[in-house]
């Protein structure tokens, strides 16, 4: 049975179908042509759907790389049989260190937002870690010398840019903000109206929007029921984890814990 035939296949997104074809299409390229390719930046979802087309077709001669240990988005490369390939030289990554006063503080989003300005597309740009008064920033190789030719400002704050990274410290711990309240059910629109502090019905409207994704994966259905650990954001409010419930209120209302990325 071919990979398009299967009951997985047909039940992917239309991207997700995409990108299944693309790594099928590699596959084919690396034992036909002996050519190795490289995909755009991934996200979790993406990378256990490469991983699934990779799997059926029993596929091994592929790696995963984001720039660095634990990254969160990593490039996938298929390779051809019997070839070897060293991980950090191979990969078209570059990784670009901005440094700034440490007086200013400057987050995630503010060099996400700075890039993004410039029309790079998001899959060209890996983890982005902000340390004190230093950001690394992973790219795809094709816009490394854009972006280090055209940012010199992160919004209002002079910043500095080099490619050597030895003086960055890559203990980053994530910084959240603390979220305690209550909500009827732990349906979709219900938490995205805590956090965001939207009615209900403003928050159904966002999530039918596509402005929602729930571990990587757009969610449009408001009744969608939440599990502890998931991860969701919202366009425009920012990313969460549903970290933990804490028991019923007197009014026979969940208790819960969240915790917002800042």
């Amino acid at each position: 049975m071919l990979f398009t035939d299967t009951d997985y296949f047909k039940s992917l997104s239309d991207d997700d179908k995409l990108l299944s074809r693309r790594v099928l299409d590699w596959i084919e390229l690396s034992e036909n042509k002996y050519t190795a390719k490289y995909s755009a930046f991934l996200d979790n979802h993406q990378s256990e759907v490469c991983k699934s087309v990779l799997s059926y077709m029993n596929f091994i001669n592929y790696s995963f790389y984001g720039g660095y240990e634990n990254a969160s988005r990593f490039v996938l490369g298929v390779f051809p049989p019997y070839s070897d390939f060293a991980v950090d030289t191979d990969f078209p990554i570059k990784p670009v260190l901005f440094s700034y006063r440490t007086e200013d503080e400057l987050s995630h989003r503010d060099f996400l937002g700075a890039l993004m300005g410039l029309q790079i597309r998001r899959d060209m740009i890996g983890d982005i870690l902000v340390n004190n008064d230093k950001c690394l920033i992973f790219l795809n190789e094709s816009v490394y010398n854009f972006v280090i030719n055209n940012i010199r400002k992160i919004g209002s704050v002079g910043v500095k840019i080099s490619d050597d990274i030895s003086s960055f410290d890559f203990n980053v711990e994530n910084s959240f903000k603390h979220i305690n309240g209550t909500v009827s059910s732990l349906r979709l629109d219900c938490i995205i109206s805590l956090v965001t502090k939207l009615s209900r019905e403003k928050s159904s409207s966002l999530i039918r929007s596509g402005n929602v994704k729930v571990n990587c994966i757009d969610i449009n259905n408001t009744s969608y029921i939440l599990k502890e650990n998931d991860i969701f954001s919202a366009r425009g409010y920012g990313k969460y984890i549903f970290t933990s419930i804490t028991g019923m209120s007197k009014k026979n209302r969940y208790c819960i814990e969240i915790d917002k990325f800042v």
